[in-house]
């Protein structure tokens, strides 16, 4: 009886603890619902000129109808602060080096970075630098975040919650410290630079010429060369960054087809830049209307303009150029007084300043930031191996967005409002920050590109390797011209492409660098979209969704021949790849049985020389590893191992036979059950939530996704977790597809939903859409946003009368 007694208090005991637990998780699950936007009814707001409706469609995307571009602008940051409030704070907080005020100590090296740099204090004097009606817009903006901000009450997005702090209001440096950390990551060429140094001095400057190899005169390039190879620009495209928040980097498709090349005979115009992907994401879909302005397409939380998408008249995408626009500085401090540094006929005094770092729980960290005249000393912030100091010198780094003469916000202003080409080229002028080729089509039938940017002009070096700051040599002495670079307006060809493929030849007069990927998913671009049937709508969305793998058709038939492998496992291997159209299909085997073939092959030619530097190289370029197999066969032998010389032959076979046994291991010793998707998956996380247990299921999403790293349809893998195990890291973060004889039927698709609260219906509605290669449209046509479910809230000037 008292063995029953106590089965009974314990399940009473059992019962009690699960309904407490599950009526606090109603609790919770309550409060962060209330912390949901409204998005219906009426608010009334300060700061705002005049009534203006939000619809938002069925997707979460707004509509915005206002009386004034200003207003236009305040409501947008209204709804951005709804739906983005903590993504905005956090990149303010990157930008300015204060993320450690709120997460603690485990940033204060990001922080110490981020103060070096001084993005925000650049960004503070890059307002002064604007137009009154581009400062004008900023404010009105960062008056409509704070309004947003205001409606939340004492209930925020539940990030604060757990993060327990609450966000500070906006200002206009907030949203224009957004660009410079953009451009910052689409420029990763200093940490280049240093991978250079270390491997010129592991292996000698030879090596060099085969790990960064030279631009290959016969890829596509956006601009037709007329002249031949003269060994100038060489190397491969750069490695990544040391943060989370930029190691993703940038690529980008771009084309645009003449209405010559078009089924309706006007222009098509597609684009889907390449980012890494975390919930929330990158872009924010949303439309704006007012007497001046009617733009749709991506805009960024933070920002009040349209970064990519159309207006009436034009539209417009992004791809990286590629173009070195970062140097590093070798500064040597003066023998005689360690404040000053060597500088050409004598030293100069660093310019010092001192910043607290403010550390959640603890007493701030005091840094003393240096700058020489070539720019902020980063190697006092960044924890650089030995290897990477040169005596007692430190580095320096220059680079456009370091500079507070920046109106690229400007040029947005002015691209958002552009009507013809002649506007379009007179906007771009302004773009300085990172240089973009920005593509364009209009409603006229006209196509062409302009590739904006503050590119330098050296005295001497080329940014190849860190320059000797003492010499001269490689010192910044302006930047080109804008009316000469690159760019091309109806080019005969009716066509032009750019998958961040050198935008000219070899006939440009000035040097834009040496950092161009490989061609292979240009020349699969012009595979598909140089011919003579007429392109659709339909057809460049397609094109979009492609996964064929120019590269794996290109080297497989060179690992085939070399492989001759003795096991039944390697030689079905063998017979399936030689039957494959190189498509990267999820539902495949031959993609993944390529894809762990020639990634341990790369390690078998290159780890053994790189050494440790391998994993900073590896998946660097292709061209590489063919080099090695068809010309430089001596980095094929082992150096590891002294009684024997390996062939290419013995260490493709050696890849084949370890791949298939790696496969089977995770997937099973049947072929017939191998697919590229179990080995090769997309995960959408949260920030925050996705590093809580159970949590992290509940607000995240994860699937089996195709392509690779050199498709059209771009899923990169830079970091396996195993030998066949290659979680994705960067894809197409937005697909667009104007049609520029219907803008209105234009298509986009966004990787992640409109929102950034984990309980909206559009968390992650349209990654579902992105996933199946689906598409939305932004209508101007009200009736038709309104279609499906559908919300329309309105915002009324504070001390007005209805």
């Amino acid at each position: 009886m008292a063995r029953r007694k106590g089965y009974r208090w314990a399940l009473y005991a059992l019962v009690t603890v699960l309904g407490l637990t599950l009526i606090g998780a109603a609790g919770l699950w309550l409060w962060l619902r209330a912390s949901l936007p409204q998005t219906d009814g009426e608010i009334t707001v300060r700061g705002l000129g005049e009534e203006v409706e939000i619809l938002r469609d069925r997707h979460g995307i707004p509509h915005i109808r206002a009386q004034s571009a200003d207003d236009a602008y305040f409501a947008l940051g209204l709804v951005h602060a709804q739906d983005r409030l903590w993504q905005m704070d956090v990149m303010r907080r990157l930008g300015a080096g204060r993320l450690s005020e709120v997460v603690g100590d485990s940033t204060i090296e990001i922080d110490a970075l981020f103060r070096t740099l001084g993005l925000y204090r650049r960004a503070e004097l890059t307002f002064h630098e604007l137009r009154p009606e581009v400062q004008a817009a900023l404010i009105a903006y960062a008056d409509g975040v704070n309004a947003g901000l205001a409606a939340y009450g004492a209930t925020l997005p539940p990030e604060f919650l757990i993060l327990d702090y609450s966000p500070e209001a906006w200002v206009p440096a907030d949203s224009l410290v957004w660009g410079k950390l953009m451009a910052m990551r689409l420029s990763r060429d200093w940490r280049t630079e240093l991978l250079r140094l270390r491997i010129a001095a592991e292996l000698g400057p030879e090596a060099l010429d085969l790990l960064f190899p030279a631009w290959d005169p016969d890829a596509p390039t956006t601009i037709a060369a007329t002249a031949s190879p003269n060994g100038l620009d060489r190397l491969a495209p750069p490695s990544g960054w040391p943060l989370d928040e930029i190691a993703a980097g940038g690529a980008s498709n771009a084309w645009a087809l003449s209405g010559d090349r078009t089924g309706s005979g006007k222009p098509l115009l597609a684009n889907d830049p390449h980012l890494g992907v975390a919930l929330p994401g990158t872009w924010y879909m949303a439309r704006m209307e007012a007497p001046g302005l009617d733009v749709a397409g991506a805009t960024a939380p933070g920002v009040p303009f349209v970064i990519l998408g159309h207006n009436r008249h034009i539209a417009w995408g992004f791809t990286s150029s590629e173009a070195d626009v970062e140097d590093l500085f070798i500064e040597t401090p003066d023998p005689a007084d360690p404040a000053r540094y060597l500088i050409p006929g004598g030293s100069a005094a660093f310019d010092t300043r001192e910043e607290a770092i403010g550390v959640e729980g603890q007493e701030p960290v005091l840094l003393t930031v240096r700058e020489t005249r070539h720019g902020p000393v980063v190697s006092d912030a960044l924890e650089l191996s030995d290897q990477d100091r040169t005596g007692d010198a430190v580095l320096a780094l220059s680079a456009p967005y370091l500079r507070h003469e920046d109106r690229s916000a400007a040029a947005l202003w002015a691209l958002n409002r552009a009507q013809n080409w002649a506007e379009f080229e007179a906007a771009l002028a302004d773009f300085t920050a990172v240089q973009q080729n920005i593509f364009y089509a209009d409603t006229e039938g006209h196509i062409g590109f302009v590739s904006p940017g503050s590119l330098p002009i050296r005295e001497g070096g080329d940014g190849f390797l860190p320059a000797d700051g003492a010499s001269g040599r490689g010192d910044w002495t302006g930047f080109i011209p804008y009316d000469a670079l690159p760019r091309a307006f109806d080019p005969a060809e009716g066509l032009l492409i750019n998958a961040n493929n050198r935008p000219v030849g070899l006939d440009y007069p000035y040097f834009l660098g040496r950092t161009w990927p490989s061609r292979y998913r240009a020349t699969r671009a012009e595979a598909l979209l140089d011919t003579a049937a007429r392109q659709t709508l339909a057809d460049s969305a397609a094109a979009q969704a492609d996964t064929v793998s120019a590269m794996a058709l290109d080297l497989s038939p060179i690992m085939l021949r070399l492989a001759a492998p003795e096991s039944a496992a390697a030689k079905d291997a063998l017979a399936r790849l030689r039957a494959w159209d190189g498509a990267m299909a999820v539902d495949q085997a031959e993609p993944l049985i390529f894809e762990a073939w020639y990634r341990g092959l790369e390690a078998r030619l290159l780890g053994d020389e790189l050494g440790a530097l391998y994993g900073k190289y590896r998946g660097l370029n292709a061209a590489t590893v063919r080099r090695v197999m068809t010309e430089a066969t001596g980095w094929c032998d082992d150096r590891d191992t002294t009684e024997t010389v390996e062939t290419c032959a013995i260490q493709a076979t050696r890849a084949l036979e370890q791949a298939v046994a790696d496969i089977a291991a995770a997937q099973g010793a049947d072929p017939a059950n191998w697919t590229w998707g179990a080995a090769h998956r997309l995960t959408l996380s949260h920030r925050i939530f996705g590093r809580v247990p159970v949590l992290g299921n509940l607000f995240s999403m994860s699937f089996p996704f195709g392509g690779g790293d050199y498709t059209l349809s771009r899923a990169l893998s830079w970091a396996p977790r195993g030998p066949a195990d290659f979680p994705i890291q960067h894809v197409a973060s937005l697909r667009a597809v104007y049609d520029l004889a219907d803008l209105d039927a234009s298509l986009f698709a966004p990787a992640t939903g409109q929102s950034g609260h984990p309980l909206s219906p559009h968390f992650l509605d349209l990654a579902a859409v992105w996933r199946d290669f689906g598409h939305v449209t932004i209508s101007g046509d009200r009736d038709e946003a309104l279609r499906g479910t559908a919300s329309v809230l309105t915002l009324r000037p504070a001390g007005r009368n209805p």
